[in-house]
């Protein structure tokens, strides 16, 4: 008797995804501990295989700010966010890199693109970052309180966004207001 054996036929594209997915994780990986020569390498790897690896160009971003190449840096990114332009992760990521830079408007605008995707998991990040930019571009600080707000009330659990809610209020001279976020704060955080 013969055996029908059933053969599954690969998707060459999809394998070539899945390469550059574990090459992502493994510079991902070096990169965390801080072997950027191994890292560099793996993430290009990755970019061979799927030139269009969001994750890839988003890594490959970090590792450049990390060892202090900010015209890399800041490519990558913007690759990144033309790959995915609606990604929240992405524009999350590169608003932040952009705050950090002190280009606070441009910051925003990419922080604005993140907070319209409700698909992305850690909204509240988004709003932290975009509250923490504002206060250090000097914007209104109202739209900072509006953004700490609204990170507190995606998660009730963010510690970072309720003392920056706190900060803010305090300063405002809402000292009652201010005092129950710390409290919830302290109620949260471990002392160090």
């Amino acid at each position: 008797p013969t055996e029908n054996k059933s053969t599954v036929k690969e998707n060459p594209e999809e394998t070539k995804k899945h390469a550059a997915e574990v090459w992502v994780q493994l510079g991902q990986h070096y990169l965390e501990l801080g072997k950027y020569e191994i890292a560099k390498e793996d993430l290009l790897k990755a970019l061979k295989f799927d030139p269009k690896s969001v994750d890839a160009h988003t890594v490959l971003a970090t590792l450049y700010d990390r060892v202090g190449d900010r015209t890399s840096a800041e490519e990558q990114y913007r690759i990144a966010a033309e790959l995915a332009p609606t990604a929240g992760a992405t524009n999350n990521n590169y608003g932040l890199y952009l705050c950090k830079l002190g280009r606070f408007d441009q910051a925003q605008k990419r922080f604005d693109i993140a907070k319209a995707d409700g698909f992305y998991k850690d909204r509240d990040v988004i709003y932290l970052n975009s509250g923490t930019c504002q206060l250090l571009g000097k914007g209104p600080v109202d739209l900072a309180e509006a953004d700490f707000r609204r990170a507190v009330e995606i998660n009730p659990n963010n510690s970072q966004a309720l003392f920056q809610l706190a900060s803010v209020l305090y300063d405002k001279g809402d000292y009652f207001k201010a005092r129950a976020y710390v409290q919830r704060f302290d109620a949260l955080s471990q002392p160090s």
